[in-house]
C-alpha cells in the first residue's frame, strides 16, 4: 500500500469519526417532574363527575395531593412532590391511588375494582416530549396508554394490584452546533486533500 492509500484511509477513518461524534445523541438529562403539575379525573360506571375532585366527598381529607387539607391543595391539579401521593379516591369497597415520583414513575394502586368501568386520566404540559411505558402490570384489569401529553388508563372488574408505568426522555437529535462542527471537519479534510492533491 503506497503512501497515497494510506492517506485516503485515514482520511476516510477520520472523516467516520467526526460523523460518528457529531451524530451522537447529546446526553439526556435526569429526567425529574418534580414540581410539574398534573391534572387527574377519575371516572366510574360512564359517569360525568370527576372522582378525583376532593369538592365530591370522595378523596379522603389530610392524605393524599388532591385532599381538601394538608399535604392537600383542595383540587384535582397537583403538583409532583415525593413522598406524596398525588391522587387517592375511597369508595364503599374500593380504594385507589396514584402516586408519581420525581424520577418518572407513576405507580397506580386499587384495593380492588368493584366497578363496571373505571377511567383515569393525567395530564401535564411537563409530558410533552417524554416515552411512556409499562415497568410491571400486575394482571389483566389495569391498562395505561399515553398520547403527547395524557396518560388514559382504563380498569375493569377484577382483584387489587400494584401496577408501575414509567415516562423516559427520548433522545435528542444532534443539536446544530454539532452539525456546524461537522461541516467544518469535511470542509478541513476537502481542503487538505486538494491541497495535497
Amino acid at each position: 500500500m503506497n503512501r497515497r492509500h494510506l492517506a485516503r484511509a485515514a482520511s476516510a477513518l477520520l472523516l467516520a469519526l467526526i460523523f460518528v461524534a457529531a451524530t451522537m445523541p447529546q446526553p439526556v438529562h435526569a429526567l425529574s417532574l418534580l414540581g410539574a403539575e398534573v391534572h387527574g379525573e377519575l371516572f366510574i360506571n360512564g359517569g360525568n363527575v370527576n372522582l378525583f375532585d376532593p369538592e365530591n366527598g370522595k378523596v379522603p381529607d389530610f392524605t393524599y395531593g388532591n385532599s381538601l387539607n394538608v399535604p392537600g391543595n383542595g383540587t384535582n391539579n397537583v403538583p409532583i412532590s415525593d413522598p406524596l401521593i398525588e391522587f387517592g379516591y375511597q369508595g364503599a369497597l374500593d380504594l385507589y391511588t396514584v402516586q408519581f415520583t420525581g424520577s418518572g414513575q407513576v405507580m397506580l394502586v386499587a384495593t380492588s375494582v368493584s366497578f363496571t368501568t373505571v377511567t383515569m386520566t393525567f395530564s401535564s404540559p411537563a409530558f410533552v416530549g417524554l416515552g411512556f411505558g409499562p415497568v410491571s402490570v400486575v394482571g389483566i384489569n389495569n391498562h395505561c396508554e399515553f398520547s403527547t401529553s395524557t396518560i388514559s388508563c382504563g380498569l375493569t372488574p377484577g382483584p387489587g394490584f400494584t401496577s408501575t408505568y414509567a415516562f423516559s426522555a427520548i433522545a435528542s437529535v444532534p443539536e446544530p452546533a454539532s452539525l456546524v462542527l461537522l461541516a467544518v471537519a469535511l470542509a478541513g479534510v476537502l481542503a487538505y486533500r486538494r491541497k495535497r492533491a
